[in-house]
């Protein structure tokens, strides 16, 4: 059984530490590669951090020159007691190994689910945070470890089709792609504020025929990498033209009337391109493409920046993003649609100290039976979004009263990672289909109540879904019922009524929720969750050909998925601490990553070789490789993870070293957020239907660089130098 295609990505700024890895329906391979002579690994954590944290660990003994790989487990209950133990069930299997003057490789499989949760994770389609760490020098023995050096941590979607390594040698077979670069330039930067939205009004040149976009790549400028919080292109219809007033303008969503900013959302609906952070480059698959026709030649694109500043730096931007196009049609047109909850306002509130608090944004069925073909459109990539709270996010999916496997999930969302999730095969969804895009949050540090909305530390329950072929569907979302949700939270009595055109004052709202009136107690928790849960919504279909903004919609009943159960006796561990950033890791926002893009290129450093094996090997056994280099985990006890001293006959733990590691220099990516420009794009007809169902709601020049649209030699696809 072979193991699929390569994929590859540093996991740290530096450049390090590298990773190859290949998978299958059942195991995993990886090939880790460190700049080190002496032990190294690689982990998967619950958080980013140590504790509880499923481990690899090996090196290539000095004297035999002989491989060891150890599966290993951490207990880490503070920086006083940190415990790096042999699991009592080693599930790697050693492949190959290599060490040249500078660096060690070690290649190993093991399944993606060992059934041990005791002492190891799965690996799943969810994000995965990966740990890593080196030391200069092997241990002493197996079960002495000496102390990391350097160390580090980076999130990653493991099972997906991003970081292919054969993604570039696919696009360069096609002799026709030529690129469109759309960025903003010399964007000032303040540091007075943490959240900005910066709009920019592109205009196309002239386009002679249509094209595809079969791939989008980000263009940070360097050292922005952690302030450049999402961007969004929009196709803008002719009423924006070269009469519009400006074409740059800072459009932040603070409170007060933008006019320009109002008719620009109004105008410029249609998804054409969307980056967050952390995001490799976006390759269509060979089935479809976005199009790029004739008739949009000379008109306006809608560009939305949106920075996310916490550190309070100034600066100047100037990224943006890369269409690759080509005339070599693809058989589908794609498109993208927007689902899940547009309650950006006071109707979406998460309380504070919930460990798991949960709103839901609902796609109702008669949206999907007016707008999509008979045999339904193909999904191809779904990009799941929250704003810091968010844990798990899931895309359900309801056929005839039924749920079926989720069109797209995380269970490990993490905000500082915005990849997308390609869908391979394509999933359908059919006319009459039900979708729910459900979002977990955590407010446990948290005093006061969290609002929806675009700012970084409000929230958001989005997903964006990708699929062909294209329909005009470019909006399925809900809204909460406002009266319902001021009774839910006792501003209003249960049986009160709004008399027609009677408004709520939304200020007074927030300020009842935010001051000492409201206690958050657990039946009203229950209740407020209760109604998010169960009350009737409203449906918001775009275009309205199947129900007015102003219907009440019941939530849908069905039998739940329940996934097949891959293991039937299964140890489990106890609970993770509840500190996000574990025990002095740093978050994958903390490596100073550069746009990841650049990060998918293969290693070329002066390495030996790993191994001559492609991944082609038979991985229906868990015990391949050389026996005699693994440790009997019977015979030794748990091996501090501290002065390198084996201390398993006290117990005793050796102190760790809190601080950050040395691989989280530079600058954080920042929160990613590509969901929320979509709602700036609809913020004024959303204004507008709050009103209408309740009364409730009261220049920088751009510069584009476009080559051989006309005909002529196709540029280079790599990104531009400027750019990298």
């Amino acid at each position: 059984m072979g193991m699929g295609v390569a994929h590859e990505t540093f996991l740290d700024a530096q450049k390090n530490v590298f990773i190859r890895w290949y998978y299958n329906a059942s195991h995993l391979d990886i090939q880790l590669t460190g700049k080190t002579l002496g032990w190294l690994a690689v982990g998967f954590s619950p958080n980013g951090g140590m504790d509880q944290a499923d481990v690899m660990m090996g090196w290539v003994d000095d004297r035999t020159r002989r491989a060891v790989v150890q599966d290993r487990f951490i207990d880490a209950d503070s920086y006083e007691s940190v415990n790096l133990q042999l699991d009592s069930q080693q599930d790697w299997s050693l492949v190959s190994s290599s060490q040249n003057e500078s660096h060690t490789t070690l290649r190993a499989v093991r399944k993606l689910v060992t059934c041990d949760l005791l002492q190891d994770r799965p690996v799943t389609s969810d994000t995965m945070h990966m740990i890593f760490a080196m030391n200069p020098s092997d241990p002493r023995t197996p079960t002495s470890i000496v102390k990391h050096t350097y160390r580090g941590a980076r999130s990653l979607l493991m099972l997906t089709d991003a970081f292919r390594i054969d993604a570039v040698a696919m696009l360069n077979a096609d002799t026709s792609i030529q690129e469109l670069d759309i960025v903003v330039n010399q964007v000032p930067i303040l540091a007075t504020s943490r959240t900005m939205y910066h709009c920019s009004l592109v205009k196309l040149p002239p386009i002679d025929q249509k094209y595809h976009i079969i791939g989008i790549k980000p263009l940070i400028t360097p050292g922005n990498e952690g302030i450049v919080h999402h961007l969004l292109v929009y196709t803008c219809a002719s009423t924006i033209d070269d009469n519009f007033p400006t074409k740059d303008f800072d459009c932040t969503l603070d409170g007060t009337p933008n006019p320009l900013r109002d008719q620009v959302t109004q105008n410029c609906s249609t998804i054409l391109a969307v980056f967050g952070t952390g995001s490799d480059t976006y390759y269509f698959p060979p089935e479809a493409g976005l199009p790029l026709t004739q008739d949009m030649g000379e008109k306006y694109v809608f560009l939305e920046m949106h920075y996310d500043n916490p550190a309070g730096i100034t600066t100047v931007d100037s990224s943006g993003i890369t269409l690759m196009v080509t005339t070599n049609l693809r058989d589908n047109d794609a498109a993208t649609m927007m689902t899940g909850s547009v309650d950006l306002s006071y109707t979406m509130l998460v309380p504070p100290h919930q460990d798991d608090f949960v709103i839901y944004g609902h796609c109702a069925a008669n949206c999907t039976s007016a707008n999509l073909p008979r045999k339904g459109v193909n999904v191809i990539n779904v990009f799941l979004h929250t704003h810091l709270l968010g844990r798990k996010v899931y895309l359900r999916q309801m056929r005839n009263g039924r749920e079926m496997a989720p069109l797209a999930k995380d269970e490990n969302y993490d905000f500082t990672y915005q990849e997308s999730q390609r869908i391979s095969p394509a999933k359908v969804i059919l006319p009459g289909d039900d979708l729910i895009v459900e979002c977990h949050y955590s407010s446990v540090a948290r005093d006061t109540v969290t609002w929806g909305g675009w700012g970084t530390p409000e929230e958001m329950c989005m997903a964006f879904v990708t699929y062909y072929p294209a329909t005009k569907m470019t909006m399925c979302t809900s809204a909460a019922d406002p009266v319902g949700l001021l009774k839910a939270t006792q501003y209003l009595p249960q049986n009160s009524n709004m008399r027609p055109g009677q408004q709520v004052d939304q200020k007074a709202f927030k300020n009842y929720i935010m001051n000492t009136r409201i206690s958050w107690t657990t039946e009203l928790v229950a209740k407020l969750q209760d109604f998010y849960k169960k009350a009737p919504y409203y449906g918001v279909c775009e275009p309205r050909t199947a129900m007015g903004l102003q219907q009440l919609l019941s939530p849908l009943s069905y039998a739940p998925f329940t996934p097949a159960n891959a293991c039937q006796n299964l140890r489990t561990r106890r609970p993770v601490s509840a500190s996000a950033g574990g025990l002095g890791l740093a978050s994958a926002g903390g490596l100073g990553l550069a746009s990841a893009g650049g990060l998918g290129l293969a290693y070329t450093g002066d390495l030996a070789s790993a191994s001559s094996n492609n991944g082609d090997h038979d991985y229906g056994s868990n015990n391949q490789g050389d026996s005699s280099n693994s440790v009997d985990p019977a015979a030794v006890g748990g091996t501090n993870f501290g002065d390198g001293a084996s201390n398993s006959d006290s117990g005793a733990s050796q102190s760790a070293d809190g601080s950050a590691a040395s691989s989280a220099a530079g600058p954080s990516m920042g929160g990613g957020d590509p969901i929320s420009a979509i709602f700036d794009l609809l913020k004024a007809k959303w204004m507008a239907f709050i009103a209408s169902i309740s009364g409730a709601i009261q220049g920088m020049p751009v510069s584009m660089n476009m080559n051989g649209m006309s005909g002529g030699p196709a540029p280079s696809t790599d990104m531009d130098s400027s750019h990298k």
